[in-house]
């Protein structure tokens, strides 16, 4: 008992021995500031990194600045304490623990690095709280709409407001993006962490059975393990983050739209405002006429380079152009040219925004009528098209430029260095170019949107929204559903599979009728086995199809794999007798046992096969009944097939004569009558049989064939004949008879008795009373000598 009650405390005793033995074995390789920092993140929980609390349940992911500032301060002193030993002397460079401190030491930057981000993090998030804090604030303590706004109502503050909801509009987009991305690398951050921590595992099992060798590759693996979860909780701090940034543009756009509608409704003019924007449309036009002027004079200058180089060339000097002068003076012209040309652009731009301003004021203002802001709006969302659809070739455009630039960096020749200058040059240009038209267009915009406060909509005509619909359009035809073995299958794929499965379908019945109508012409093919091949050509031209359109379209059922094993534990347990009657479909289809047109019977009835089916048969009654009968049942009970190999079936006629008749004349009588028929067979020959001897007839019984369409008729026509031979004969056909015999040991009594005529005659009721009278009075009479008469006879007898 007592070695029983001691057991535990030793065991645990031997658990912190060996837990205080790790740690010492720790500060000896990493030195004390990498233990604390361990435990540290120990003590604030961060080895949870799956994001869930004690209960299992979701919280957020929590940093805190004086922890991480402590982790980093660890990292940073043991990071110098391994720098020191690694410079120190009793190293040898090249070594094994030499390899190891260089590993401790990148693990350990690494590690710092995480820290400074995570405070970052931190900061960024008070920040957005403390913004999160004002805003709601500004939510509570707003008034009557237009207090919180301390400008006047000019043109000037309702642009600003536009820019500032546009931002959030953008910012929005933005967020949308980076938080996909994050996710993307939150996925990433979770498997690093996971490999670490299992490489972690496997050295600490390594270093148990042998700590001598593998303590160092432990320490290792635990260092490399913090690394991975301390990146892991920078991801899901990040992916927080940038929740509460996108949380954040919902109220932020909720005071800023009532503002603008508070300007809009109380604007007043501003000829200051206006003036200056005057002034600086005036100043940027002078900028761009001698951008303009530039431009144009070295587009020329190096037009007329690159005559000189071409006549150069024509006249035999290959090596300018085998220098790569000549198509680099041809690359600088076409930037120059685009530049001037964008330049162009651009003054002709400040134009239109003079004019759309100038549209705004008098639609704010309300000094245009309906019918001229109508025609304004039609006017204006058409440009809006044209610019989107600008906007995106010159972004194109931008995009191929910038790594026109990217690959000519470092050019050696003089010629490369100017061709690279003027892409910089055009870049440039271009970058301001797409910042305008993306100006314009929010100005568009805006003056669509100002039209639209005053009633005026413009309805989208077919050719304004057919671009819109060919993108939506293409855009669902290369929608990606799903991608197999790094094989994208999207739904133009689908929809082809499909459009051609069907077409297959209809091709390979299409083949299959042709071919069983040429075995039913051609070899006298019979209808059932002409429909079975028929069925059988079809599902193997569909199979061949379908494998056909597969490797079309590089799709192969191996790469559906998991998909059929699941779809045949389905079918196994879920569709037994629908594969039961599919396999009783292809006996039935192979073997034929029962074929189309033919006549089976089973259940004592009989029926026409009309046609026979992967799953099930088709059959019609006599009564012009469709039954359809599962496959599995023709397979596993008895059915009598009257037409299997051939149409001829057998019938009797039993027919019975009076008892004295001749049955030698009976029997040629009955032969005849058979081989004069014409639906009776001939081969195999009708049979005539003395059957047997009746209770009131002598019985006879016809045998004979014909053919099964015509079997009621033969055995009607077979009837009648007989009949009409046996009544020419003088034969009589016996019908049943019976002698009644009375047991006579006693005298019979019999009693006869007068009707009343008025029971024979109802008339007789009316006539007079007299008649009535005399009938009733001879009524008794006779009654009575008639009870007399046997009584008397029996005493005579007894006598």
């Amino acid at each position: 008992m007592i070695f029983r009650s001691l057991l535990p405390l030793c065991l645990g005793w031997g658990v912190v021995g060996v837990w205080a033995q790790s740690n010492a074995l720790v500060e000896e390789v990493m030195g004390p500031a990498a233990s604390a920092a361990a435990d540290e993140s120990s003590a604030d929980g961060s080895g949870q990194a799956d994001g869930k609390n004690a209960d299992g349940e979701e919280e957020q992911p929590t940093l805190q600045a004086e922890t991480i500032e402590r982790k980093r301060a660890a990292a940073r002193a043991n990071l110098q304490e391994r720098r020191d030993a690694l410079e120190s002397a009793d190293i040898e460079a090249g070594s094994g623990e030499a390899k190891t401190l260089a590993e401790e030491i990148r693990l350990l930057e690494e590690l710092e690095r995480i820290y400074g981000d995570q405070l970052r993090a931190v900061g960024e998030r008070e920040d957005l709280q403390a913004e999160q804090a004002e805003l709601q604030r500004q939510r509570e303590d707003e008034g009557e709409l237009g207090d919180g706004i301390a400008v006047r109502p000019t043109f000037a503050a309702l642009e600003s407001l536009y820019d500032q909801r546009d931002e959030l509009e953008r910012t929005r987009r933005w967020l949308e993006r980076d938080f996909e991305n994050a996710e993307d690398g939150r996925e990433a951050a979770q498997d690093a962490f996971d490999e670490a921590e299992k490489q972690r595992r496997l050295k600490e099992e390594e270093a148990e059975d042998n700590p001598g060798e593998h303590l160092a590759g432990q320490h290792l693996a635990r260092l490399q393990s913090t690394v991975a979860e301390q990146t892991l909780r920078l991801r899901d701090f990040e992916l927080a983050t940038l929740q509460l940034q996108e949380d954040l543009i919902g109220p932020r756009l909720e005071l800023v739209q009532p503002r603008i509608e508070w300007v809009v409704s109380h604007l007043v003019r501003d000829s200051a405002g206006q003036a200056a924007r005057q002034r600086d449309r005036a100043a940027r036009e002078e900028r761009l006429r001698e951008a303009h002027t530039d431009a144009r004079e070295t587009a020329a200058r190096a037009s007329s380079t690159l005559a000189r180089l071409e006549s150069e060339v024509d006249s035999g000097d290959a090596a300018v152009e085998e220098n790569g002068e000549l198509e680099a003076w041809r690359q600088t012209r076409r930037l120059e040219s685009g530049r001037l040309a964008l330049l162009g652009r651009q003054l002709a731009r400040l134009e239109t925004m003079a004019a759309v301003e100038a549209q705004r004021l008098d639609v704010l203002f309300g000094e245009m009528d309906e019918d001229t802001a109508e025609q304004l709006a039609e006017r204006n969302d058409a440009e809006l098209e044209r610019l989107r659809n600008a906007r995106r070739q010159h972004l194109f455009e931008l995009i191929r430029t910038r790594r026109v630039v990217e690959r000519g960096a470092g050019a050696e020749s003089e010629a490369r260095q100017r061709s690279l200058a003027a892409a910089k040059a055009w870049v440039e240009v271009g970058e301001i170019e797409h910042s305008e038209l993306q100006d314009l267009i929010a100005v568009r915009e805006r003056l669509q949107e100002e039209l639209g406060r005053l009633g005026v909509t413009v309805w989208p005509t077919w050719e304004d929204a057919w671009p819109s619909i060919k993108r939506t359009v293409s855009t669902i035809w290369m929608w990606e559903l799903f991608t197999v073995d790094d094989q994208p299958f999207r739904v133009r794929t689908l929809l082809a599979v499909g459009l051609l499965v069907m077409l297959g379908a209809l091709t390979a019945r299409r083949i299959s009728s042709l071919a069983s109508d040429v075995a039913v012409s051609r070899f006298k093919w019979s209808r059932g086995r002409a429909a079975a091949w028929r069925t059988l050509l079809y599902y193997g031209f569909l199979c061949f199809i379908v494998l056909s359109i597969f490797s079309l379209f590089h799709l192969s059922l191996t790469q559906f794999s998991v998909v059929s094993g699941a779809l045949a534990v389905g079918l196994g347990f879920g569709s037994q007798n629908l594969l039961n009657n599919f396999i009783s479909g292809i006996i039935l289809l192979v073997e034929r046992p029962i074929t189309e047109g033919a006549l089976i019977e089973f259940d004592d009835e009989q029926y026409w096969v009309e046609r026979i089916g992967m799953r099930s048969t088709v059959v019609r009654s006599f009564d012009n009944t469709h039954i359809v009968v599962p496959n599995s049942r023709l397979i596993e009970q008895s059915v009598t097939n009257w037409t299997l190999s051939d149409d001829v079936v057998r019938q009797k006629v039993a027919v019975g004569v009076a008892y004295g008749t001749d049955t030698r004349k009976v029997e040629k009588l009955l032969h005849k009558v058979l081989d004069d028929l014409d639906v009776v067979l001939d081969d195999p020959e009708p049979i005539v049989l003395f059957d047997a001897f009746g209770d009131n007839s002598l019985n006879f019984l016809a045998i004979l064939h014909t053919r099964l369409d015509d079997r009621l008729k033969a055995l009607n026509e077979v009837r009648h004949t007989i009949a009409e031979a046996f009544a020419a004969e003088g034969i009589v056909i016996a019908f049943p008879q019976r002698d009644l015999h009375f047991d006579s040991d006693a005298p019979l009594q019999i009693e006869l008795t007068r009707r009343s005529r008025q029971a024979v005659d109802p008339q007789a009721s009316k006539e007079g009373d007299g008649d009535r009278d005399d009938d009733e009075a001879a009524e008794p009479e006779e009654a009575k000598s008639a009870m007399q008469a046997p009584r008397k006879n029996e005493e005579g007898g007894d006598g």
